[in-house]
């Protein structure tokens, strides 16, 4: 009887119109998203490359140039993402006060300002304040020292000499200089070497670069879906956010070596990170003194570490010995900003982090550009 009615169904003319209607919607869709839709607002401004050598594909990222999108993330609200036309995240106006020297941020999600808009972001903050720069953001997600040093000599290649170079390491650093990026003599940019990043790339040049309005349309839905969500879980977020977490990333810091999970670390352990991070950085150093440039660490906490310590590595002294090593014009640690807020406030985790999430809010990135503002560029 079911079958009969199924059957019924799809022999009808009202399913045969749904389908010819759903195969020319992918057919325009297809043609589209390779004509018209190239410029629409988008889920995010990354841009990905393809090279091949020795018959074997890699691939790199970057900011799309003149990008406009809004990313939604978990716990976060949708914010808005602008790049200008070098592919630098901007804010939505345009900065008419163009002053003649220059400074310039290096790092990853945390600099690039994941979870804020511009104007909440590190960069943006500073900006905000009217220092006597213009400021130049290098900084793109899961970024780290290898591909930076990469960015600044392009940078520097243009004829642009910033006077001061602010590199703000992160923890995931660590795993991305040993565990994500390579450098391939033959290829312009560092490449991708974690599978997992490997491969949401790969879709990309696949199946992603068609059916932008298809996916547009559903990544609206979706995110109307998850901002409504977040709301409506905010108290189950704030009571599982109390429990601060470890993770993968930054376990090194808190678990002797032996107990670190060596599935994350399958490759390369984290003392190949930090070993890559000195000579990357230490290069980076060298560029900024040829030029003249001013060169500055900044270092700051993750939730675990100001929960559980830094008995088996500790990022400060790490911070301290690198810049000596790469002879750093000054380091600002953040540590103790972030340790009162720790001492203050019962429920601390909530005052400078993202619920359920590493990344600082706009709290947190004050805390670190007012640190930056005052003993760089006061």
């Amino acid at each position: 009887m079911i079958w009969n009615k199924v059957k019924f169904f799809l022999y009808s003319s009202y399913f045969q119109f749904i389908l010819v209607s759903l195969v020319i919607f992918f057919i325009m869709d297809v043609i589209a998203s390779n004509t018209l839709v190239k410029n629409i607002i988008k889920k995010d401004c990354l841009s990905y490359l393809k090279y091949t050598l020795n018959n074997k594909d890699y691939y790199s990222y970057e900011l799309e140039k003149n990008c406009t999108a809004y990313e939604t993330k978990r716990t976060v609200k949708t914010y808005d993402v602008f790049t200008d036309k070098d592919g630098y995240r901007v804010g939505a106006k345009k900065d008419k006060d163009i002053k003649k020297d220059k400074i310039v941020f290096l790092g990853d999600s945390f600099t690039y300002g994941f979870g804020v808009n511009y104007e909440d972001s590190i960069v943006g903050i500073l900006k905000k304040k009217k220092i006597n720069y213009d400021v130049i953001n290098l900084a793109v997600p899961g970024y780290s020292p290898s591909i930076l040093k990469v960015k600044l000599e392009q940078l520097l290649k243009r004829g642009i000499k910033p006077k001061k170079i602010f590199y703000v390491m992160d923890i995931t650093d660590v795993d991305d200089e040993a565990n994500r990026w390579v450098i391939k003599n033959d290829l312009k940019y560092p490449v991708i070497i974690n599978n997992k990043a490997e491969y949401e790339i790969k879709k990309t040049f696949n199946y992603k670069k068609h059916f932008k309005m298809t996916r547009l349309l559903i990544y609206n839905l979706n995110k109307t879906i998850r901002n409504l969500r977040k709301e409506i879980n905010e108290k189950k977020f704030i009571e599982e956010d109390k429990v601060i977490g470890k993770t993968n990333a930054g376990s090194f810091t808190h678990t002797p070596y032996d107990k670190l999970d060596k599935n994350f670390w399958s490759k390369n352990d984290y003392k190949e990170g930090i070993k890559s991070i000195k000579n990357k950085v230490k290069s980076i150093s060298n560029l900024a003194n040829q030029i003249n440039s001013e060169f500055y660490i900044v270092i700051f906490p993750w939730p675990e570490t100001l929960e559980y310590g830094e008995n088996f590595f500790s990022w400060q002294n790490f911070g301290f010995e690198l810049c000596q090593f790469s002879n750093c014009k000054k380091l600002i640690n953040a540590f103790s900003e972030f340790e009162k807020v720790k001492k203050n406030f019962t429920y601390w985790k909530k005052e400078i982090y993202f619920l359920n999430d590493i990344h600082l809010n706009p709290k947190g990135n004050n805390i670190l550009a007012e640190m930056i503002y005052n003993q760089a560029l006061k």
